[in-house]
């Protein structure tokens, strides 16, 4: 049972809007305890946990909304934050669609009577509260945005489309900064299946990355089921997840969180087993215990964006009214959908590299799912692969991890192991039902390849302030890189001369709005820290 607070304006007595420390000590209803009008509405209540409910804040109010932004501002700033995001934000607010689903209390009236705080004032079955709520919701983080001055804003979606969603697509979405996706990567989840790299995570990522929405996926480590519960059995399912991972992320806008169960969250220990805190050795940081550093440490490279002659592009389908369809493919620039119109991506070029079942599963307009395959992409130094099945095609007993086939490689790799080393080069690997495999190319050519990052011990600097900053160079490459130049924009700062460190670095300030640095020469595999100090000008 959820007890929802209840609002009487008699015990306002002054009127001015909520129940203050003395009107709530002499309440003149002892049984609204309130302390604002909207206090009294609840919205998701008991939809996914009997503890889940969430008071519906007034957004229609621009003080409101103005306080709020500025409890944040300080709240973050007491933190050290700089951004967040907004969890459930399909949830909060959608109206009619959660009460019908869920059982929930509605975020406002959906059919008559008043929302008080709305100056739009009656809200009946003819003006639904879904367009209202939607536009103080932006609002409120637009006012968020602008009193903290944050630019990382997001929302978890979970594994909604958010191109389904128009509330969140027009008024949301324009003020978001990215997305976190939970529950979103799940291995053992077919082709075709509801979270399958053909119907979910093979058209919703690659449609936001056009839209330059960067968005964080959360995977199911344990989705990948298996009775045993060994070193082994976790170093694969964490091979597994990364590589599904690299098979539909766009560089630059897809990020990933490996997770044992994206719906428990906390930094407690691991124990022995494979439930959601579970893992093979017990007294492991959570939060660390899932993450695939070895794996992460090997280069394969950025996606080639090209598929083999002869191979096949994997189709990716939608739902339109009940049927499922396909509406292009990974090489498609637009999915085409008779519903939701074009929809631009970014290419994937996943494909099928080899096709363990001859038949295959039919969808309308063409979409032809193979009962049995290994899907592949194409990285410029590596491959990764990954083998799944139709959802109908009747295979997925005894499917996971088990039935082991060889699969021909299109050249000879190495395959990288959990640790970060190297397997012996290879021309063919064997791989099981729900496996993901990374593969880094035996030969290839030496490069550097610089990586930069950035730092300063102050931000927000007052005029005439010194702002220390240190860059740390890393060359990630196989090869010396010679002659970096580091190119800084100075917008209303001014380098300090002689702070350079270390000195032997050159240091060019012919032109005053952007500061060269050139470092002679950076071994493959080296790293330099070079710290310098900017003066922060007047009037800025």
């Amino acid at each position: 049972m959820v007890r929802i607070r209840g609002w009487d304006p008699a015990n306002d007595r002054n009127g001015d809007g909520w129940v203050d420390d003395s009107e709530y000590a002499n309440l003149a209803n002892p049984n609204a305890t309130a302390r604002f009008r909207h206090y009294a509405r609840l919205i998701y209540t008991n939809a996914w946990a009997a503890s889940s409910a969430w008071n519906v804040a007034n957004v229609w109010n621009p003080t409101y909304r103005q306080i709020l932004a500025e409890q944040i501002r300080d709240s973050w700033q007491s933190a050290g934050l700089r951004g967040a995001y907004i969890d459930d934000a399909v949830g909060n607010g959608l109206g009619s669609q959660w009460v019908n689903r869920h059982k929930a209390v509605s975020p406002a009236v959906i059919q008559g009577g008043y929302i008080a705080e709305y100056s739009g004032g009656r809200v009946d079955q003819d003006s639904p509260t879904n367009e209202a709520w939607y536009q103080g919701y932006a609002q409120l983080v637009q006012t968020i945005k602008q009193v903290t001055g944050s630019t990382w804003v997001g929302a978890n979606i979970s594994n909604s489309d958010p191109f389904t969603n128009r509330w969140l697509l027009d008024y949301l979405d324009p003020v978001l900064d990215w997305y976190l996706c939970e529950d979103t990567l799940r291995p053992g989840w077919a082709a075709d299946g509801w979270g399958g790299i053909s119907l979910r995570p093979g058209r919703i990522y690659p449609g936001l990355s056009y839209r330059r929405k960067k968005h964080v996926l959360m995977g199911h480590v344990t989705e990948v089921t298996t009775s045993t519960n060994t070193q082994e059995t976790w170093e694969r399912k964490l091979a597994t997840l990364t590589a599904l991972y690299y098979l539909i992320q766009v560089p630059g806008e897809t990020y990933m969180q490996w997770w044992n169960s994206s719906f428990y969250y906390g930094s407690g220990n691991t124990i022995v087993n494979t439930g959601y805190n579970g893992f093979w050795k017990a007294g492991v940081p959570r939060n660390y215990a899932y993450r695939p550093h070895g794996l992460l440490s090997t280069d394969i490279g950025v996606p080639e964006n090209t598929i083999p002659a002869g191979k096949r592009p994997i189709d990716i389908l939608d739902y339109a009214a009940s049927t499922i369809m396909k509406v292009g493919d990974s090489t498609s620039t637009v999915f085409v959908h008779p519903d939701k119109g074009n929809i631009p991506t970014v290419p994937t070029y996943i494909y099928i590299l080899q096709q363990i079942d001859s038949r295959n599963y039919r969808y309308a307009n063409g979409g032809l799912i193979p009962y049995d395959a290994v899907y592949a992409r194409n990285y410029t130094k590596g491959i990764v692969l990954y083998r799944t099945l139709a959802q109908y095609s009747g295979l997925r007993s005894g499917y996971d991890g088990g039935n082991p086939v060889t699969v021909q490689l299109p050249d000879t790799y190495r395959r990288v192991n959990y640790d970060g080393t190297l397997g012996p080069p290879v021309t063919e690997v064997q791989i099981r039902g729900f496996e993901g495999i990374i593969l880094v190319k035996a030969v290839q050519t030496s490069n550097p390849n610089i990586q930069l990052s950035l730092s300063v011990d102050k931000t927000n600097p007052k005029p005439l302030e010194v702002v220390t900053v240190t860059v740390v160079l890393r060359n990630a490459g196989t090869a010396e890189a010679s002659n970096v130049e580091i190119r800084m924009p100075l917008s209303n700062m001014a380098y300090e001369q002689g702070s350079l460190s270390p000195q032997e670095y050159t240091v060019d300030t012919s032109d005053s709005s952007i500061l060269k640095i050139t470092v002679p020469s950076l071994a493959a595999g080296a790293e330099a820290t070079l710290r310098f100090r900017l003066i922060q000008q007047r009037g800025s």
